[in-house]
């Protein structure tokens, strides 16, 4: 009989320590979950500002500069569509990014180090994304997010030149330069 008991209050243990390995799993899964789903919430949000913005531009400039409300609908389809197609592309574009770099990482490590080097100017450089706050080249079609919440386009008819502003002295922003050997002769290119 205790033997029996013995092996009721074993079994008994062994069930309450395998629901507290499930109640773990599930709970990871839970704070999983939740992480993901305030991310989708943090883009709707987004997504949402970006429409809304849109819509004040459109019967803004409707306003101000006396569009034509067919023109100021057309464009607004426009401009809608735009961002819809970029927010439906980006996760296409962020797993083809990671499948591409992941691959071919995979491939440059096994030998062919000499040609992983990038063309100048290329956003990417060995899969990872490269800063261009000094400056760069756009050598090709390339979007970019505008601060208005617009898509941007440069590189589109061939090279374009990515260069940082500074003020200068008399607080006017250009382009400052900076001479290589010999002396130096300060160079600014005001807009």
């Amino acid at each position: 009989m205790d033997d029996r008991r013995d092996l009721t209050a074993a079994g008994q243990k062994m069930q309450l320590d395998l629901g507290s390995d499930r109640l773990k799993r599930d709970l990871t899964e839970l704070r999983v979950r939740t992480r993901e789903f305030r991310e989708d919430l943090r883009e709707v949000s987004r997504a949402g500002r970006e429409t809304g913005q849109t819509l004040s531009r459109a019967f803004g400039d409707a306003i101000l500069r006396g569009k034509n409300l067919s023109d100021v609908f057309k464009g607004l389809a426009l401009r809608l569509g735009e961002q819809a197609l970029n927010r439906a592309l980006d996760p296409v574009g962020d797993a083809l990014g990671t499948a591409l770099s992941s691959g071919l990482e995979g491939v440059f490590a096994r030998g062919f180090s000499a040609i992983r080097a990038n063309a100048k100017g290329n956003a990417f450089a060995n899969g990872k994304i490269v800063p261009l706050a000094r400056g760069g080249v756009v050598d090709g079609p390339t979007f970019f997010p505008m601060r208005s919440g617009e898509t941007g386009l440069m590189g589109e008819a061939g090279p374009e030149a990515i260069m940082p502003l500074a003020r200068g002295a008399d607080g006017r922003l250009g382009v400052r330069t900076q001479g290589g050997s010999g002396g130096t002769a300060p160079v600014t290119i005001n807009f």
